[in-house]
């Protein structure tokens, strides 16, 4: 089996940094209350614990990963 290994930016947008968890960049983008942005987040975490994934969205930031991608 081949695997593209190609890397790619997700959000050519994102910051380099930010102080905005994921559930706040959602509740903005889709103009949503902050409260069904982590509804959405608890199911996604509800889904990947039934399959054996831990999912911290309280920790994860939509940041700019081109410097992750530099060789």
């Amino acid at each position: 089996m081949k695997y593209d290994l190609n890397a790619f930016q997700i959000d050519l947008d994102a910051p380099k940094s930010t102080k905005q968890t994921n559930a706040v960049l959602l509740a903005y983008e889709k103009a949503i209350p902050l409260a069904k942005a982590n509804a959405a987040y608890d199911h996604a975490k509800a889904m990947g614990k039934s399959v054996g994934l831990t999912i911290n969205e309280a920790t994860a930031y939509n940041t700019n990963t081109m410097d992750a991608h530099r060789r």
